[in-house]
């Protein structure tokens, strides 16, 4: 792995683990989210998600520093894969705040139509 793809990893790992402890520490314990939902499953299923996904993200980074094809064809086919794995691993990355958001305008929705 390159110094680059390194760098983007452990960015990656930090940033998803600043939005695990937001998103399943912080909020919680303040009582943002009073939803009957049991997070506990969601946080399990984020730590590989989160963790793939950061090791997605650096490998499209690995991939497209590596060797340069010759054709437009493969160049094309090699930036359009780099991005959607790219894509894969911010979502991976960015799961806890999708489960979260998810949660709090459920919660919301519910408390606007009950009111």
């Amino acid at each position: 792995m390159n110094e680059l793809a390194r760098k983007d990893l452990f960015t990656c790992l930090g940033a998803w683990l600043a939005l695990e402890l937001v998103c399943f520490g912080l909020l919680p314990g303040i009582g943002l989210n009073r939803s009957n939902v049991n997070i506990e499953p969601w946080f399990i299923a984020s730590i590989p998600l989160g963790i793939g996904g950061a090791f997605l993200l650096a490998s499209s980074t690995h991939f497209l520093e590596g060797d340069r094809p010759e054709t437009w064809w493969q160049k094309r086919l090699t930036q359009v894969s780099a991005v959607l794995v790219s894509w894969a691993g911010l979502l991976g990355i960015s799961f806890p705040l999708l489960v979260m958001s998810l949660l709090i305008f459920i919660e919301l929705f519910a408390q606007l139509r009950g009111s």
